[in-house]
């Protein structure tokens, strides 16, 4: 409510996947869940939109530690891509109705393979659209899903694509979605730094991202 007042209008409601989804494909837990509908709640009485965000990395952990999470999809990994768009699937039916609640489909995925990233991001758009949800999707890259480093291909686990080129082609049934990017003006563009680099810290990071989404025509947040 203070930040609404101050005219601030959309706020990032972040959850853990295994608090919401503790055994994968199964119920949400009621409690938790209601949690989160209560945030929801509050921010759009405010007049504002719920960005509802899993703050998991693209990974989840069946360790009972966050820290021990594992990849969605990976070789080895215990936790697959169905298990994600089943998560998709029951969020988006859930929220579905209420048109003041923007659907962030990750938090910065990172460490892994940007072209299995891009993969998961697209399966799971046309998951949430095959619930009929309209809302905005925002779709993160690897990576920490830096705009500094949109077009560089060292977040990738392979060494092989950016986040530019494996999502070149990206393309959403319901055409509402946005490139979630997140951009920090220190020396590591981490935001752990007291310090800006230089007056020109923020233009010089979205250059050539900003050229790649106008060449596109796609829209970034």
């Amino acid at each position: 409510q203070h930040f609404a007042s101050k005219g601030f209008g959309a706020f990032r409601v972040p959850f853990l996947w295994e608090r919401l989804q503790p055994k994968l494909q199964g119920d949400f837990d009621a409690t938790y869940l209601k949690g989160l509908e209560d945030a929801v709640s509050t921010i759009v009485a405010a007049g504002g939109k719920a960005i509802i965000d899993p703050h998991n990395y693209a990974r989840y952990s069946t360790t009972g530690q966050v820290s021990g999470g594992q990849v969605i999809g990976a070789d080895g990994s215990s936790v697959s891509i169905a298990d994600f768009q089943d998560l998709w699937k029951r969020l988006a039916s859930h929220f579905a109705s209420n048109d003041s609640v923007i659907f962030a489909m990750m938090n910065e995925p990172n460490t892994m393979s940007t072209g299995l990233w891009a993969s998961i991001a697209q399966t799971t758009i046309k998951t949430i659209r095959n619930t009929g949800a309209k809302q905005l999707v925002l779709i993160p890259g690897n990576g920490w899903t830096g705009a500094w480093s949109w077009m560089q291909s060292w977040p990738d686990s392979e060494g092989k694509l950016s986040n530019g080129d494996a999502f070149a082609s990206f393309t959403d049934p319901g055409n509402n979605f946005a490139f979630e990017m997140h951009q920090y003006l220190d020396s590591d563009h981490s935001g752990t730094h007291d310090a800006c680099t230089s007056a020109s810290a923020g233009v010089d990071a979205l250059t050539a991202v900003t050229e790649w989404l106008q060449a596109h025509k796609f829209p970034a947040f």
